[in-house]
């Protein structure tokens, strides 16, 4: 059955995979629970170097661990083994090392996950080190979206806004007012398409009665897969299904984590080309000319003035173009 929870534990899969592609790709959320890949995450976004790298594969790991124990065996176990019961209780404190170090290793990539977390600024209430060890899958996908939630969406600056109502008014401005609901959350007012099918088609097009006018001539559904395939095309990661936006199968954590995402490929535009802004900066450019060539022909009548007309002349009122 598709709910809320698992559309969002699927945006999380895909987020992952997008991010590692090829390298490291996942099917479920709880093979997270080692936090190899949730160290590597953080350690993505705070831009640290292979070089200075605290994630560490589990092979090298329990390598490390095997040559410091083996510093520390005593000299009898060194030998050869003589018996089956000697090879046996090796293969046993092989296994057991192997155990261990497989535990000091998760223990070792969550514990740096939480550090990183902090670093970030990232809160996750309710959700420890031992849910996450633990293979919790709500609590991995709250940490997830607490992270997506800071990459994309909560140092978004716009006209005195910050983080959600930043980006809640960022899509106001691009629509103009012409979306019904007014754009105030990232949950029921997204499932008709409009607001994603006029995002799919900022900047090429201009946003105006006529686009919405001719968006509504097709269904939800047809509009959200139009919008989600245009915007994929962009590049911004798949991760929603036509289907479960219509049906309202998101979270507004995973909305807005979205949609910060397209926000994050045009942020680099200036803001200029936001329509509601551009109507006015067009009516500056507008005047500016008006005034330009106003002055242009002020100069002209008195350069006029200041020449004397040539005796016996006519002046001709028709001019030929200069071609």
């Amino acid at each position: 059955m598709t709910t809320k929870a698992t559309v969002e534990a699927k945006f999380c899969i895909r987020w992952i995979n997008v991010l590692f592609h090829p390298e490291l790709q996942i099917t479920e959320i709880s093979s997270l629970r080692d936090g190899y890949i949730l160290l590597k995450l953080t350690e993505l976004f705070l831009a640290i170097s292979p070089e200075d790298s605290d994630a560490v594969p589990l092979e090298q790991f329990v390598e490390s661990i095997r040559q410091t124990d083996s510093q520390t065996q005593p000299s009898s176990l060194e030998t050869t083994p003589r018996s089956l019961t000697t090879r046996s209780a090796m293969s046993s404190t092989t296994r057991s090392i192997s155990k261990k170090a497989t535990k000091e290793w998760e223990r070792h990539n969550i514990n740096i996950v939480f550090l990183n977390l902090s670093e970030m600024d990232v809160e996750v209430p309710g959700v420890t080190e031992s849910d996450i060890l633990a293979g919790k899958d709500k609590a991995i996908v709250d940490l997830l979206m607490s992270i997506a939630l800071k990459a994309y969406v909560k140092d978004i600056r716009f006209q005195g806004g910050i983080g959600i109502e930043a980006l809640l008014q960022w899509v106001r401005e691009l629509s103009i007012g012409l979306l019904p609901g007014g754009m105030i959350s990232f949950t029921g007012c997204w499932t008709d398409g409009l607001a994603l099918s006029v995002l799919s088609v900022f900047p090429d097009k201009e946003v105006d009665e006529n686009l919405i006018s001719s968006l509504r001539r097709f269904s939800p559904i047809e509009r959200n897969t139009y919008a989600l395939k245009a915007l994929s095309d962009k590049g911004v990661p798949s991760l929603l299904d036509p289907a479960d936006v219509t049906m309202g199968l998101f979270t507004s954590r995973a909305m807005a984590s979205y949609v910060g995402m397209i926000h994050s490929i045009w942020k680099e535009l200036p803001l200029n080309i936001l329509p509601a802004v551009k109507h006015s900066i067009e009516k500056e450019e507008r005047e500016r000319k008006h005034r330009a060539r106003r002055e242009e022909k002020a100069k002209k009548r008195e350069a006029s003035k200041k020449t004397p007309p040539t005796k016996g002349s006519r002046s001709n009122p028709l001019t030929t173009p200069t071609l």
